[in-house]
C-alpha cells in the first residue's frame, strides 16, 4: 500500500488508512513515538487515550482530595 505525504502548514502529515490503524489497534488521542533506524521509521503507541486521561484524573484526585472528601460528607 502506498501512502502519501502532504503538506499542512509548517508540517508535513503522513496520512494512515483506516484498515492500517485498526490492524494496529490505534485510535484517536493515542501518545505515539517515532524514531529512524538504518533509515527506515519504526512509530509505536507508547500511550492510549484511556491511560493518558487516567493519569490526568488521578492527578486531580490528588491535587483536589480535600475538595471531593467534602463533597462526599455532603
Amino acid at each position: 500500500m502506498k501512502l502519501k505525504v502532504r503538506k499542512s502548514g509548517e508540517n508535513l502529515i503522513l496520512m494512515l488508512p483506516d484498515e492500517i490503524v485498526a490492524k494496529l489497534g490505534w485510535s484517536r488521542g493515542d501518545v505515539l513515538a517515532a524514531e529512524v533506524i538504518d533509515g527506515e521509521l519504526k512509530i509505536v503507541r507508547t500511550q492510549t487515550f484511556h491511560d493518558r486521561a487516567m493519569e490526568i484524573a488521578r492527578r486531580g484526585m490528588v491535587k483536589y482530595h480535600k475538595t471531593f472528601e467534602a463533597l462526599a460528607k455532603t
